[in-house]
């Protein structure tokens, strides 16, 4: 970016194919110097990238980018605690669901609504939270016990949790699969629902979205998570880690 500015380059806010600028992608995993680079340049707090219909705030909370966070929030207007993605998702139930506990505590601390809904949305990569009005604890809940736990925590530890409605005992099942995340317990997402389960030649949903030259699809799945060297079992002959094209 600083290479950019030094020689005149004005398009801050272009974006790639999947709609994600320069900024936002600093706002995910740069530091506050470079967002206190974009900012004089026009970078935009307010474009919002396909994928969610995130700004460079969304980037920053799930990352759980706390320096880059509040670089933004200082440039902000002052109900930036109370912004919605494109689903209606608030940054609380986007630090829950992909799990980021020091952002998550900031925005508790600022007085983020711990009961509100989102919107019906679609979630094509949980199909199961598809069209739901979820609250911050169904997002938990859903993800799992050790999720549950660090938004409890969270809650005791800011003094929010107090105003939690509907707060009653849990329990989940504990067949295999039924969590939604991790079997060590570190509480992430499982990567995305059914990415890994195979067809009767062995091809995953990576694979076929992969060969059929769905890029959106593919770079979904790859940005959730999924394992791209989960190739070993399909039947192309030439190279079984090698995806050709649809022709």
């Amino acid at each position: 970016m600083r290479l950019c500015l030094a020689n005149e380059f004005s398009e801050v806010n272009a974006c790639h194919s999947r709609g994600w600028s320069a900024f936002q992608r600093a706002a995910a995993i740069g530091t506050p110097e470079d967002v206190d680079a974009f900012l004089p340049h026009g970078a935009s707090l307010d474009l919002r990238a396909e994928w969610y219909g995130w700004t460079a705030l969304f980037f920053a909370a799930p990352h759980d980018n706390v320096e880059t966070f509040q670089m933004i929030v200082r440039s902000s207007p002052t109900d930036v605690y109370e912004s919605l993605d494109g689903d209606g998702w608030t940054l609380l139930h986007c630090c829950i669901y992909f799990g980021a506990p020091r952002v998550m505590r900031l925005v508790l601390q600022n007085g983020i609504d711990v009961n509100q809904l989102t919107h019906p949305a679609p979630l094509p990569e949980d199909p199961e939270l598809s069209y739901r009005l979820l609250t911050p604890s169904d997002i938990a809940v859903y993800i799992g016990p050790n999720r549950y736990e660090m938004f409890m925590e969270a809650l005791a530890e800011t003094g929010r949790d107090v105003d939690l409605e509907g707060n009653k005992d849990i329990y989940w099942d504990t067949t295999p699969n039924a969590l939604h995340e991790d079997s060590e317990g570190a509480g992430r997402p499982r990567p995305i629902y059914g990415a890994e389960d195979v067809d009767d030649d062995r091809w995953t949903l990576l694979h076929w979205a992969s060969y059929n030259g769905s890029s959106k699809v593919k770079n979904l799945f790859l940005l959730k998570g999924v394992d791209p060297e989960h190739m070993d079992a399909i039947t192309l002959e030439e190279n079984p880690t090698l995806l050709a094209t649809s022709p």
